[in-house]
């Protein structure tokens, strides 16, 4: 049979949806340029298993690992900011990754963090999830967006339909935090400050992981996800019928 040489990682890619990331010192702001260049780097890894995980000040999965490109990046696509309340969580989005990734049976597992604020809400501190994530032995990639320190976001329209803004004090990113969780997982801290910068460090962490292994035959990929949809609409089906037909009471 023939042998094909394949790469694979499981991959979770973990996005904030907080306000600040309406500053538009990336274009057309920091969420819009972020999921542009996510839905470009998931086409980088067409045999990876890859999930998101989104967060404010509330976490949720929005994806579990998958293969299907076309639904990443249409999900990818209809994420909206506002649905996870007003904060930022990062420590129990990273737990929540990180215990999705624990039953893989990849040899890289990896989490892309991608934000562009403090931590400041949430049960777990950013550095006790990460400690979780190392020993589970997951690598977390940290990426801090924009940061400009004039960095601001829009507010609404005065009276007069001109737009208002909001200044971001300090630039917002907790670059010192980012890096502590990146040095402890054995992963790597990027900082993001414009649009060519956030493809860099994508297209970087594309390079730094990749595992070969030979495989005979040829690849198949399944998502059992389906197939428990399936058999479960079955036997909703099954259900209803014997509930109609068989055990129907008499008149």
């Amino acid at each position: 049979m023939d042998k094909n040489t394949i790469e694979v990682n499981d991959i979770f890619i973990v996005l904030d949806l907080s306000r600040s990331m309406l500053a538009e010192d990336l274009k057309p702001n920091r969420f819009e340029a972020a999921k542009v260049k996510i839905q470009d780097f998931v086409s980088m890894f067409p045999r990876d298993r890859i999930g998101i995980v989104i967060f404010a000040e509330r976490v949720f999965t929005l994806l579990p690992l998958s293969t299907d490109l076309n639904l990443i990046n249409k999900m990818v696509a209809q994420v909206k900011l506002g649905t996870l309340g007003d904060g930022t969580n990062i420590g129990d989005a990273l737990a929540l990754g990180t215990g999705r990734l624990i039953q893989s049976l990849a040899k890289n597992k990896i989490i892309i963090l991608l934000t562009d604020g403090v931590s400041n809400v949430g049960v777990l501190t950013p550095l006790q999830a990460a400690e979780m994530a190392n020993e589970q032995k997951i690598k977390i990639y940290t990426i801090g967006i924009g940061g400009a320190k004039d960095a601001r976001i829009p507010v609404g329209s005065n009276m007069f339909g001109v737009q208002r803004y909001q200044m971001i004090p300090g630039g917002s990113v907790d670059e010192k935090g980012l890096k502590e969780i990146a040095d402890l997982t054995g992963g790597k801290f990027y900082m993001a400050r414009d649009n060519k910068a956030l493809e860099k460090v994508l297209s970087d962490i594309n390079k730094l992981e990749r595992t070969e292994i030979e495989q005979s035959g040829k690849i198949i990929y399944e998502e059992l996800y389906f197939k428990f949809l399936q058999l479960g609409i079955i036997f909703l089906i099954l259900c209803e019928g014997l509930r109609r037909f068989i055990l129907r009471e008499g008149p």
